[in-house]
């Protein structure tokens, strides 16, 4: 298989101040992508932004599709569209439990309207700055829109301060974009004198910053003719600064700030660190104040807490951006912004604040699948807090590692329901009310689990409906959201006893509460699927994509079905989707280059089955198919050497053994043919393997034997029990013919 064609530009520039403004011009946008400007999705919603208001002139139909995504990227784009009641409301739902790689969905949906946006405007550039600073979520996006953007219609510039990042990012920029460096900047104002970028260069200045902090000088006036021999470049700095006006120092102070601490120059960031402790705090509480005023709320997930940080006030817009992160899903940011606000209190005190951080921090350390770590922070709490909430909520942490979180031989349910017992004194203790109650039914969920995990599925059910009883009884206000994960665990609870009608109608009710759950539409759909009810299946993965486009589960159950109703072309079309959203989906390639080699499309279904093997290379079923597709095109050597690995890889799949006969036979050698076809009889006793049996024997004349194997083909059942019952008579005449007995 050939690489990705190398087709965006990847910026490794020491200064993405200089980066980003190179080469601007209409067909060109630049995004600073610094997790200090708008949280996790700051490239992501910027892009959104920039394209919004063209996209609901143009294609309001592209922004429909995907507005739940948009939303949750973008939050600001309510204001410009329209907005339907059942969007809002699913926009409103807390995503804290969906899983890591639900991010990718995400990116997805994002990425489809992006591109979609510039297939329908015309070509164009977009310039990431900051991207080594991206939040992982926004890093996903930019990881997918690296993928699937075709330069021709979205090139992408990814500008770096260094080739040191998170590995998902380092693989797709090298298998996507072509590397370069960026020299300093031509004008005059950025070109250093040799001497000059010696001694920045000797005082650990690198060429970017310095060609930047010779510009200030110039701006302001003050810089010096020659270097000084041997001051120290803080020494240095202090000098400048004194000759500056008090205006320009404040000016210098201010523009720093104002980057959101996101600044490369070095002159403006030493005027800052020097001035007053008072002034700086200030000027934070300022800039926040004044990004508090433009009311979008992206703002309070990046720099309205980064200056709040910064002044060491109080923690509440810290607190607040860790919780709206975390009902995100953008667990990385929750964790952060929890341990960057716990670090600004004192932990003697633990008020609600520290409280209320210290659990964001337990939770987003769970689901991003931190198991030893909540389990230290847990122990921490439980020796040293005194807060029964906090303690409720660690133990709770305990008893889900041990009930469903740590793999299966680590797991205790005996424990697991002890620390359940413990989580319930603790919520107990806390002050009644609506989230009490919600509290307790989430810990009666969870017990729930462990009796079903311990196989007492009648004790499961009943502390489900106690669960939702309790939360319908005492927090009805909270009922219509709340319940929803209960009514989910019900109908889970019913598929996994056998009772399907009775986890449809719970699965009915979540949904007349909450008609965008999306994952809800698609396990009823499953239900209908595997009951045989494929048009009820179809309607239900539907809803489930009309509602998160990007669902590739749901396009894959989707498939299958529509492949079932032998509506094949739809079926090839939408596994093709599924690829887009996940490529390294093999089933999805399998599946689609089994129905492009009935279709007779050869070329693509062996392009399929390669991409496939690169996921799983010791996989006989794909291995085989690749043999089929091989001996399907004439090409009898590979098909054999295919056929060959796929029996190595798996010995007990009789379809390899089946197939290699077909080339042993065409080559004339019947004694291998016989051989692999018995092979494949042993395995699985099958109409089609006997009939090409009978027909070897038939070759080698052996006519008791032919008419044996077609008497067997018959009784084993066969579409076609009318050419069986044909070459069984014509066995038996060749038998008369012959009157002689057959070896």
């Amino acid at each position: 298989m050939k690489p990705p064609i190398v087709c965006h530009d990847w910026l490794v520039a020491e200064c993405c101040v200089v980066a980003g403004a190179e080469g601007a011009s209409s067909t060109r946008m630049s995004i600073d992508a610094h997790r200090h400007r708008r949280g996790p999705f700051t490239a992501a919603g910027g892009l959104i932004r920039a394209l919004i208001d063209d996209a609901n002139n143009s294609a309001p139909e592209l922004v429909a599709a995907h507005l739940v995504t948009l939303l949750l990227v973008a939050p600001e784009i309510a204001r410009c569209v329209q907005v339907p009641a059942c969007v809002g409301q699913a926009s409103a739902v807390s995503r804290e439990g969906n899983p890591v790689a639900w991010m990718r969905r995400v990116a997805n949906g994002a990425a489809d309207f992006v591109l979609g946006c510039f297939e329908r405007r015309g070509p164009g550039t977009v310039i990431l700055t900051n991207v080594d600073y991206a939040d992982p979520a926004d890093q996903e996006f930019i990881v997918t829109l690296l993928r699937r953007g075709d330069p021709e219609n979205l090139r992408l510039c990814i500008c770096t301060a260094s080739d040191r990042l998170m590995p998902p990012l380092a693989a797709a920029l090298g298998q996507y974009a072509r590397r370069r460096r960026q020299k300093p900047g031509t004008s005059k104002a950025s070109e250093v004198p040799r001497a000059w970028a010696a001694w920045f260069e000797a005082r650990g200045l690198n060429k970017g910053a310095a060609a930047v902090l010779w510009h200030d000088l110039s701006r302001y006036g003050a810089r010096p003719a020659v270097p000084p021999r041997a001051h120290a470049l803080e020494r240095w700095l202090d000098d400048v600064m004194a000759n500056l006006s008090a205006a320009d120092r404040d000016t210098l102070a201010r523009q720093h700030v104002n980057t959101d601490g996101a600044s490369y120059r070095v002159l403006a960031e030493h005027v800052y660190r020097r001035s007053p402790a008072a002034a700086r705090n200030a000027m934070h509480l300022a800039r926040a104040a004044s990004l508090a005023g433009l009311g979008e709320p992206s703002l309070a997930l990046g720099a309205i807490p980064f200056h709040h940080e910064q002044a060491g006030g109080d923690a509440e817009t810290l607190l607040a951006a860790s919780r709206s992160c975390l009902d995100m899903a953008c667990y990385e940011a929750a964790l952060d912004w929890s341990v960057r606000g716990r670090r600004m209190l004192d932990r003697r005190r633990q008020d609600k604040t520290y409280g209320d951080l210290t659990r964001n921090m337990l939770f987003a350390l769970l689901l991003l699948g931190r198991y030893d770590e909540v389990a230290g922070l847990c122990e921490d709490l439980l020796a040293h807090s005194a807060d029964s909430a906090l303690l409720a909520h660690a133990t709770y942490a305990m008893a889900i590692l041990n009930a469903r979180l740590y793999e299966r031989s680590r797991r205790d349910y005996d424990a697991a329901k002890s620390w359940i017992e413990k989580s319930q004194k603790f919520t107990e203790a806390t002050p009644a009310s609506p989230v009490q109650a919600v509290n307790a039914a989430f810990l009666m969920n969870t017990l729930a689990l462990v009796e079903m995990r311990k196989g007492r599925a009648e004790i499961a059910r009943q502390r489900l409906t106690e669960a939702i009883a309790l939360m319908a009884r005492s927090a009805p206000d909270l009922y219509r959201t709340e319940s929803v994960i209960l009514l989910h665990n019900m109908a889970r609870l019913e598929v996994a006893t056998g009772r399907a009608d009775l986890a449809i109608g719970h699965l009915n009710t979540l949904l007349s509460q909450q008609p965008g759950d999306s994952a809800a539409w698609f396990d009823r759909g499953l239900i209908h699927q595997r009951a045989g009810r494929p048009d009820e299946a179809l309607r239900d993965y539907d809803a489930a994509i009309r509602w998160e486009p990007a669902h590739a589960e749901a396009h894959f159950n989707r498939a299958q079905v529509l492949a079932a109703l032998h509506r094949h072309d739809e079926a090839i079309e939408t596994y093709g989707r599924v690829i887009v959203l996940q490529p390294d989906c093999s089933d999805a390639r399998l599946n689609r280059a089994i129905l492009l080699c009935e279709r007779g499309d050869l070329v693509p279904a062996r392009d399929e089955i390669e991409h496939a093997i690169q996921e799983r290379p010791d996989d006989a079923r794909v291995l085989c198919l690749q043999g089929l597709i091989e001996m399907r095109m004439g090409r009898h050597d590979a098909a054999s050497a295919a056929f060959a690995r796929s029996i190595e890889a798996d010995p007990a799949l009789a379809d390899p053994w089946a197939n290699r006969a077909t080339i042993a036979f065409r080559r004339g050698d019947l004694r291998a043919a016989i051989h692999d076809l018995t092979r494949a009889l042993a395995l699985r006793e099958d109409a089609a393997i006997l009939c090409n049996r009978a027909k070897v024997f038939e070759a080698g004349r052996q006519w008791r034997k032919a008419a044996g194997d077609y008497s067997r083909a018959r009784a084993v059942g066969s579409a076609d029990n009318e050419a069986i019952d044909r070459g069984y008579r014509r066995c038996m005449e060749a038998l008369r013919r012959t009157k002689s007995p057959i070896r």
